[in-house]
């Protein structure tokens, strides 16, 4: 939950910097979170995120890769319906990662941050 918060709050700053006005966390607040609508929220981030990705010369589509990843493994990992956390604690955690990721400034994306460890992607 909070990865997608974090997704979320990335997303919604980028749309407040372009002057989009209905960002996503307009259309997905926080109280809109619950176990039954986490995956279809997901998905929508998701498709956005590759949305802008695609549509910027100078974006990549490894540019959130720290979100989307882990978002990925996460919800594919087990159903948020099996949760053992309840609506209040995944709208909480959700909260936390939107204020996390619109304080993200950052401009790297994975492939930058694998190359200063000196990492490689084969490694």
């Amino acid at each position: 939950m909070f990865t997608l918060g974090g997704l979320v709050g990335r997303i919604s700053a980028f749309q407040s910097y372009e002057d989009v006005s209905s960002t996503l966390i307009r259309r997905y607040p926080v109280d809109y979170l619950t176990k039954q609508t986490i995956k279809e929220v997901t998905k929508e981030v998701l498709q956005m995120n590759n949305s802008y990705a695609e549509a910027e010369e100078n974006r990549s589509y490894r540019t959130n890769a720290r979100y989307t990843d882990r978002l990925a493994d996460t919800m594919l990992a087990t159903d948020p319906r099996s949760w053992k956390l309840n609506e209040s604690e995944i709208q909480w955690i959700y909260s936390l990662g939107i204020a996390y990721g619109l304080s993200d400034s950052s401009l790297y994306d994975e492939e930058d941050e694998m190359a200063e460890q000196g990492l490689t992607s084969s490694a």
